[in-house]
């Protein structure tokens, strides 16, 4: 079991869950978590806008939770304080 909490950002280390490739789910990228469910052991997450490859596509997928690791919090503010110096 995890740790996450809802707003977390994870990032994604596997594609062993069965719908990662379906949803366009990608190695190395940042999610935000949108709601947990433990009982099943799902994760749900929204994919952040900066990173998706169609930013006309927002949903949200769950996905079983051993496929991500919590971003490091400090990579977390890094790229919070670069997108705020980066927006116009």
């Amino acid at each position: 079991m995890t740790d996450f909490e809802v707003g977390d950002w994870i990032v994604c280390v596997n594609l062993d869950d069965p719908y990662s490739k379906a949803v366009g789910l990608e190695i190395g990228n940042r999610y935000q978590v949108t709601d947990l469910n433990w009982g099943l052991g799902y994760t749900q997450c929204v994919r952040c806008r900066q990173f998706k490859k169609h930013p006309n596509m927002d949903f949200d997928f769950w996905i079983y939770s051993y496929c991500f690791i919590k971003e490091d919090p400090f990579q977390t503010k890094v790229r919070q304080v670069r997108d705020q110096l980066n927006q116009p």
